[in-house]
């Protein structure tokens, strides 16, 4: 494969091949900075979409071939990963995640991606109290390879992980960085862009409005988005240096 932005592979990173998966489309790309960093780092990059059309389902669910992946991506949703309505596809994702894992090939999870990975791995998605939101800084364990923030954070579900997941941080809500093998699931969002907090606030405006503030979050992202994304790259730099 080649580079998306048709730039140069450099030498070190030329046979390196990424999968992002995302979800529902919003008007603006859900891969984010992460597509634009793992570009930058010379990666190939193959973007696939879960529900290209928005929240209508396609009657294709085929899931991307990985067999060739360096390095796994896996997006949030405004799915549910407990939700009954959805299980129907979202079973079909996690034996999908399952056989990524299984493959050893390095996987990061995303929130909703991140919560795919936890039922992969036989623990469980419950609702939380209420939703965690806002651009947050997490408590994190000493030896933690990943800063605890600024990250975005939108969500209203927790985690359960298997007692063999390390817990590199976690709040009130649950955990928030959390590691087994060569996998990696987060539950706050580092791929933010300006564009892609405004297509999510757009599409879910009320329910924002209520728990938050949507012009609160957007000050918040204005003030904090340049050390997130230096965040974003500590990150994934550990990811690619680690494990790929």
């Amino acid at each position: 494969m080649s580079s998306e932005s048709g730039e140069p592979v450099g030498p070190a990173d030329q046979r390196r091949s990424a999968v992002l998966v995302t979800h529902e489309a919003y008007g603006a790309d859900d891969t984010g900075a992460i597509r634009r960093y793992l570009v930058d780092r010379g990666f190939s990059v193959a973007h696939h979409s879960v529900f290209p059309h928005g929240e209508i389902r396609d009657p294709d669910l085929a899931l991307p071939d990985t067999a060739a992946a360096d390095l796994v991506v896996v997006f949030g949703s405004f799915a549910h990963a407990w939700q009954q309505e959805h299980q129907d596809w979202v079973e079909a994702e996690i034996s999908w995640v399952r056989r990524v894992v299984e493959s050893d090939i390095a996987y990061v999870g995303v929130c909703f991606g991140g919560q795919l990975l936890t039922r992969a791995w036989g623990g469980r998605v419950e609702p939380g109290n209420g939703h965690e939101i806002g651009m947050l800084t997490f408590q994190t364990t000493p030896d933690c390879p990943i800063p605890g923030g600024p990250w975005f954070s939108w969500h209203s579900d927790r985690v359960v992980l298997p007692p063999d997941v390390t817990v590199w941080s976690r709040s009130d809500f649950g955990p928030q960085i959390f590691t087994r093998g060569r996998s990696i699931g987060v539950q706050f969002h580092p791929e933010i862009t300006h564009a892609l907090v405004d297509s999510w606030i757009r599409a879910e405006q009320a329910t924002v409005d209520k728990a938050y503030g949507s012009e609160r979050l957007r000050a918040e992202v204005d003030a904090d988005i340049g050390a997130s994304q230096t965040n974003l790259g500590t990150f994934l730099n550990w990811v690619i240096e680690a494990w790929v």
